[in-house]
């Protein structure tokens, strides 16, 4: 017993505080390397889209798949999946599907080009790139009626979202502004909304919570500006800010960054809408 003079501590005891011993120093030790280096965060949003150079001399060709939602597809007007089987008989490099939900067809040789862009062109996907800057951003979940986890729509309501914000960025002369939108069906965020410059998040049928104020390179998490809104709701209530993004941003300012800086309430979060902040 703890009590009796005779007690003597548990062989168990001694191997604790040798472990704890060890795991002391062994901090200590780590804590005495250098912290690791600063590293420069680059294309983690936005691919590279069009054609480029690699240091290989080799070139890519980047396809937004799909128009909107990174299906590669046959439908009307619209033959990507036939093109991209014509290009794969003589095509001797890779096809790469992106974080983005794009497809680069890389390693294209000097010999090689003028045929793809050929086949591109012949069903009418050379200007498959030539799109809005919110367009080549945009990234939805598949949600329903695939996904049993999703609580409101989707990849299929990504299309019609992005016809709606491109009018009202049209109207700013936002067009070709690179602005990050991003839309899944429920809160496991497949689509990693909570980086998005717009983010929206599922939560009922038409019913999502809106997010801004993420930074464009993926550095910064968003936060949430309404808990529960229609997407034409969202809609309106982003039109005047978007306008006011246009009239007042800073140099260089992208949208994330001004809704952080002037639309959300200091004391808003992932959570909470905050104090409303008087326009």
């Amino acid at each position: 017993m703890r009590g009796s003079a005779h007690y003597s501590a548990p062989p168990h005891s001694c191997l604790t505080l040798s472990c704890l011993v060890v795991f002391f120093f062994s901090c200590a030790a780590a804590m005495a390397f250098p912290p690791a280096p600063h590293y420069t965060l680059y294309g983690i949003v936005r691919d590279q889209v069009g054609q480029r150079v690699t240091a290989e001399g080799a070139e890519v060709v980047l396809l937004r798949g799909s128009a909107e939602i990174g299906r590669i597809v046959v439908k009307e007007g619209w033959p990507m999946k036939t093109a991209l089987r014509e290009i794969a008989e003589i095509h001797t490099g890779d096809f790469r599907l992106t974080p983005s939900q794009n497809l680069s067809i890389s390693g294209v040789t000097a010999e090689q080009k003028p045929h793809i862009e050929a086949i591109l062109a012949k069903h009418g996907l050379d200007k498959e790139n030539d799109r809005s800057g919110l367009r080549l951003n945009a990234l939805s979940c598949v949600a329903l009626p695939t996904c049993g986890l999703a609580l409101a729509e989707s990849e299929r309501a990504l299309p019609e979202t992005l016809e709606k914000f491109e009018a009202v960025l049209d109207e700013n002369g936002l067009r070709h502004d690179a602005i990050s939108i991003r839309i899944t069906g429920c809160p496991n965020g497949c689509a990693r909304p909570y980086l998005g410059e717009i983010g929206f998040v599922g939560k009922a049928p038409n019913k999502y919570a809106l997010y801004l104020g993420a930074r464009y390179d993926g550095t910064r998490l968003n936060r949430l500006f309404s808990p529960s809104t229609t997407i034409d709701g969202a809609v309106e209530m982003l039109r005047p800010i978007i306008k006011r993004y246009a009239l007042e941003r800073q140099s260089g300012e992208g949208f994330g960054d001004f809704c952080d800086r002037v639309i959300l309430p200091a004391d808003a979060t992932f959570h909470s809408v905050g104090t409303p902040v008087a326009a």
